[in-house]
This record gives structure tokens, C-alpha cells and sequence, in this order.
């Protein structure tokens, strides 16, 4: 049996998300799976929706901490369910100190440690996934709009799903720009519900910072926005394999299940294989 390692008192880990569909919980696993393989001592917290019930015993002891998130934090005021919105109270969320927050469908590199992350951003108030300076288009909202209506000099193409945060007041700002943006002060496209997550974060950091910490800062690599490399690269330049987005290439699909299968064996832990969420979740059918 596996045994939870216990600190007294949390000063940093990684906190990770599995709202709504069991699918979501089972790639949660997989990436603590591959947190605990590459880092053995990192604190790892699962915030969860009641949706746990297929985790054994000893699948659970991998994370050191299991909360069920608030409703509130998900729950639009029509009533409506739009789980991307609870990426908006990480600051109320995390037991830590210094969090990573990372998307539940990642895996870590075998070449490389979140301590390493932690190491290197230590002393930021708020970092995110960064791939450059946004053209005129944003896949959730209008670059030029946003640019003129918060008073930003530019925008940025950054990611929520690698999200590093001491003490900050990024998420309480970005709170009040979700509910301006819903309220109808610019264009946005509809997802999962409700407004992504994305514009509200990255506005709140760009009207604080002016820009990113780091321009570009990828420790995780995403298919479809990166040139195709061969597996060792992968794991030797980056952080982290990302399979965000609807769909994967079934050359990634490969790489994430037979790291997943390693380090399940080198565990000894049940882990479970990818599935694409354009054949299981609904908002997912087109984006």
C-alpha cells in the first residue's frame, strides 16, 4: 500500500482541478501519477466535484489532499454549471503558500521535476503559459477590444493550464472583469457555459504588470502550437505534455499513454489511458 506523505505545514505543491466529468478525475490521476514519480515529496491537492467515486484506495493516496470545490465557485447566477469559472478562485482554493496550478490533462516529463519549477519562479506573485504577443485575434475575445477598453498597451497569447501564484490579487480582479465581460462590456465566445476563464486572468495580469514575467514562457508543449518533436525532445525541452484541446494527434495520444503505462508500473498503481474529450463532452464537439 502506498502511504501519503504528510507536511505539517504546506508551504508549496501543486494544485490540480477534476470538475465535472469523470474524465477529468481520471487524467488528474495520471498527472499526480507522473508528480509522484518525477518529485516524490511534492504536496498534491485534488479539488474535486464529488465526481471520485471511481478512484480506489490506493489511487486516492497519491494525493495528499482531496477537497470538493464550492458550487458557488462554479455555479452561474442563472444556475447554469460552467467549471471553467473556478479557475477564477485558486486564490481562495489552494492550502498553499506558493501553488502550481496545473490542468488536470498533463503529464510530467520523466527528465524533469515541478521542484525545479518551483526553484525558478520562486519570489513571483503570478506567472502563466505565455506563447507571445497576440496579434489582433484571441480565440475567446477581440485583442484590439479588450486592448482599448482596459487600457492595455498589448495581449498576450497566454495559457491557464501552467499557472504559478504566491499572495496576489490577480484572481479577486479578475472576478470583477469576469462579471464586467459577462455584463456585456466586450464581445466574447461562449464555452462550456460560459465565459473561459483566459481573457478575465490575463487581463487582470496585464493591467497589474503591463506584460507576462516571461515572454514566451512554455514549460508545457501543446501539439497543435509547436513544431512536432520527436519523443526525447519533448521530454528534454519541456516541462510538461499537454493534451488540451478537443483532439489529439494519435502520435501524442502514443507518447502520453506509454509514459502514463511507465509510470503506472514503476508505482505500481492502476492508471488509465487517454480519451479524446470531443467524443465524450459536449462543448467540446466543435472546439
Amino acid at each position: 500500500m502506498i502511504q501519503r506523505i504528510q507536511i505539517s505545514k504546506a508551504e508549496q505543491g501543486v494544485l490540480i482541478l477534476a470538475l465535472g466529468h469523470r474524465m477529468y478525475v481520471e487524467k488528474a490521476f495520471n498527472l499526480a501519477l507522473s508528480i509522484r514519480a518525477t518529485s516524490p515529496s511534492m504536496h498534491i491537492t485534488l479539488v474535486h466535484s464529488n465526481n471520485i467515486s471511481e478512484l480506489s484506495v490506493e489511487q486516492r493516496f497519491i494525493f495528499n489532499k482531496l477537497i470538493e470545490c464550492d458550487s458557488a465557485y462554479y455555479t452561474l447566477d442563472d444556475g447554469t454549471k460552467s467549471f471553467i469559472k473556478a479557475k477564477l478562485y485558486l486564490d481562495k482554493i489552494t492550502p498553499y503558500k506558493k501553488t502550481i496550478f496545473l490542468d488536470a490533462d498533463m503529464v510530467v516529463s520523466p527528465y524533469k521535476t515541478i521542484h525545479t519549477l518551483f526553484e525558478q519562479l520562486n519570489g513571483q506573485e503570478f506567472a502563466m503559459i505565455c506563447r507571445g504577443e497576440d496579434r489582433d485575434f484571441s480565440q475567446w475575445v477581440d485583442a484590439e477590444e479588450v486592448c482599448k477598453n482596459y487600457n492595455i498597451e498589448k495581449y498576450y497569447d497566454c495559457s491557464s493550464e501552467f499557472m504559478y501564484f504566491e499572495s496576489t490579487d490577480i484572481f479577486e480582479d479578475a472576478r470583477i472583469i469576469h462579471d464586467e465581460i459577462t455584463d456585456g462590456k466586450i464581445w466574447f465566445r461562449k464555452f462550456a457555459n460560459g465565459l473561459p476563464d483566459e481573457p478575465p486572468i490575463i487581463i487582470a495580469m496585464l493591467r497589474k504588470f503591463g506584460k507576462p514575467f516571461q515572454v514566451p514562457f512554455k514549460p508545457s508543449y501543446w501539439q497543435p502550437v509547436e513544431r512536432d518533436l520527436k519523443t526525447p525532445d519533448v521530454w528534454n525541452d519541456f516541462y510538461l505534455l499537454s493534451m488540451g484541446g478537443k483532439v489529439n494527434d494519435v502520435r501524442v495520444v502514443k507518447v502520453y499513454n506509454n509514459i502514463v503505462k511507465w509510470y503506472s508500473d514503476k508505482i505500481g498503481v492502476t492508471s488509465f489511458k487517454h480519451t479524446d474529450k470531443q467524443a465524450i463532452l459536449a462543448e467540446r464537439k466543435t472546439m
